[in-house]
């Protein structure tokens, strides 16, 4: 049997998730997004509190997407620990410099797009995730580049069962609405690969970016972590909540342990809720009973249908400085039958699930 744990660290307005596989006196320790508001210094503890070690592998990392909320802490997370894997979104090179100028993204960070690799240095692996069919990866690209929906399987000499899935929806739908942004504004799309031409009209840019930020959002990469299959097990699934509260679940379904993180994607629209559906879950058979709402509990990102099967719903919020989750959020999660978790800044709200599989 592997043990799980699963945290929702107290970052407040941002994301530090953790997954650890615990088998023969060995771990496999995965990541999804690592950044706050609250800054660096808070994050860097964060990290420290979950990787005490200095050098602790960390086996697979993923980045939803590159907003300052959910990567600030990675700078620190490189030197502190050994990054094995690391997947992102795929964004095409021709368009990662202007994204970095859109994004605001400062030196600290603007190499986690620009050169990837070179950030993380040659021992990382780096995966590029990218929408099916998208028509704009180079044939012959260096890089590693996989279509959304791939399973990434963890070590197979810890187990065959659990598996995570990708899912990024296509970067490319946006480009023609920040194509006409930009056009608006008096600026050549095809001229912003060049450096000089981007920087004299970077705040032109920044606007573009701004007015399109919403479908931006269409691009964080979505994952699936669980089960491949219902395997029958006879140990109760524990729910530490606040590590004061125990809620034990009785189930011959593994599938309780599964969950989606949604990161910062935009389900405002159906379309891309349904493709999810039908490209990870129906595809591969699977289900979940715990999610990650997106942004935060912003009603411009959130979809009822996500929470329709979802047991548990967690957000990670700043209810002082930004007001959210939002209440129609909120009364759809309690209208859905499903327990809304809120894990802010403050360090008795971490939410952890731990099981055996």
């Amino acid at each position: 049997m592997v043990n799980f744990t699963r945290k929702f660290h107290p970052v407040g307005f941002g994301a530090f998730y953790t997954e650890c596989h615990e088998f023969g006196g060995r771990e496999i320790n995965v990541v999804y997004d690592c950044g706050t508001l609250k800054g660096e210094t808070f994050i860097e503890g964060c990290i420290r509190k979950q990787f005490p070690k200095d050098k602790t592998v960390i086996d697979i990392l993923f980045i939803s997407h590159f907003h300052k909320d959910h990567i600030n802490g990675v700078p620190f997370l490189i030197k502190h620990c050994i990054i094995k894997k690391v997947v992102i979104p795929f964004i095409p090179k021709a368009d990662r410099a202007l994204f970095v100028v859109g994004e605001g993204l400062d030196r600290r960070y603007e190499g986690l797009v620009l050169d990837t690799e070179a950030y993380f240095g040659g021992e990382t692996e780096i995966i590029r995730i990218s929408r099916n069919g998208e028509n704009d990866i180079p044939v012959n690209s260096a890089e590693i580049i996989r279509p959304s929906g791939n399973p990434i399987n963890i070590s197979l000499s810890i187990s065959l069962k659990w598996t995570y899935v990708p899912f990024n929806y296509n970067y490319t739908e946006y480009v023609p609405k920040l194509k006409k942004k930009l056009e608006e504004r008096g600026l050549d799309y095809d001229k912003l690969s060049d450096k000089k031409y981007l920087y004299k009209n970077i705040n032109e840019v920044k606007r573009a970016f701004k007015e399109i930020e919403k479908d931006q959002n269409k691009t964080s990469l979505i994952l699936f972590s669980g089960l491949i299959k219902k395997i029958p097990f006879d140990d109760c699934i524990v729910l530490v909540k606040n590590a004061q509260i125990e809620v034990l679940i009785d189930s011959d379904a593994g599938s309780l342990l599964n969950c989606v993180y949604f990161g910062d994607a935009s389900l405002k629209d159906d379309e891309i809720v349904n493709a999810f559906k039908h490209e990870i879950l129906e595809k591969f058979n699977l289900s979940y009973r715990t999610l990650q709402i997106p942004h935060h509990g912003s009603m411009y990102n959130f979809n009822s249908k996500i929470v329709e099967s979802s047991y548990i719903s967690v957000v990670s919020c700043d209810f002082k400085s930004y007001n959210l989750p939002d209440a129609s959020v909120t009364k759809e999660i309690a209208k859905a039958g499903s327990v809304l978790v809120a894990v802010t800044d403050n360090p008795n709200t971490e939410f952890r699930e731990c099981g055996k599989y």
